[in-house]
């Protein structure tokens, strides 16, 4: 990786914990612990995929999940010049079903890119690999807990937790993951709640730098009036770290601790 690349990553991942994401990577850097194994789901351009393998050191382990080819293939430089826990680059999307799929991009940004067709697109649909979580796993004999996952994928986050319901249930990671209502009106959140609460899981979302339980949440009050997407916080009560996650806290607070 050049030094003009490695400079970019850089001031990428503390724009994050400074600015765009700093509520959310101060968990990330609260509850991901040396020799962690984290997936990133929609790992992008590293902003979260750097401080996942701060935080679970040389002895953890990061795969990060990304479906474009040329994205995919910065993630592994990436993979050689951050110290920390390895990152293995998987160069697929995850879903309910293995095969391929449409990847669509309705905007401009590379960030934006999805499996579903919500929007108008602007530009052609590419063809990508798909497979589930459980099969990825599986396949990789993989022989650690999974404990800790962010989920980043456009409408499709869904599909994704439907094709981990094995993963989900005997691993029982912390899940930090963005979900917004779609376009046409209908309402995506409550199928996804309501999925990971049938396992148990208790929920929280993000109001400013507070984390506040899913009971609450109001998707005219509380989704982003922007974009529409707010991130969310699930985690099992049997969860080690149940403590940590839940808590009254402010996120700021955990950025101190974790520096």
């Amino acid at each position: 990786m050049k030094l003009t690349e490695k400079l970019r990553l850089w001031h990428r991942a503390w724009r994050f914990v400074t600015k765009t994401e700093k509520h959310e990577i101060a968990l990330v850097r609260s509850v991901v612990r040396p020799g962690d194994f984290v997936l990133d789901i929609g790992a992008h351009k590293a902003g979260f995929t750097y401080w996942m393998s701060k935080s679970a050191g040389a002895h953890g382990k990061v795969i990060a999940f990304e479906p474009i080819p040329h994205l995919a293939a910065y993630l592994r430089d990436v993979a050689t010049v951050v110290s920390g826990a390895p990152i293995e680059v998987a160069e697929t999307a995850l879903s309910n079903s293995i095969g391929t799929a449409d990847l669509y991009f309705p905007g401009p940004h590379l960030g934006c890119a999805s499996l579903e067709t919500t929007r108008t697109m602007l530009q052609d649909p590419i063809t990508v690999p798909t497979t589930t979580l459980d099969e990825f796993l599986a396949d990789g004999n993989y022989d650690r807990r999974v404990s800790f996952l962010k989920c980043d994928v456009e409408h499709h986050e869904l599909a994704v937790f439907q094709g981990a319901m094995e993963t989900l249930s005997r691993h029982r990671p912390i899940m930090l993951f963005e979900s917004g209502n779609l376009h046409n009106g209908a309402d995506h959140h409550t199928p996804v709640f309501e999925l990971l609460k049938s396992l148990g899981y208790v929920g929280h979302f993000f109001d400013e730098s507070r984390l506040v339980q899913i009971e609450d949440f109001d998707p005219d009050a509380h989704d982003a009036p922007d974009d529409g997407y707010q991130n969310f916080l699930f985690s099992h009560p049997d969860q080690t770290r149940w403590e940590v996650l839940h808590r009254p806290f402010v996120a700021s607070d955990i950025s101190m601790r974790a520096a």
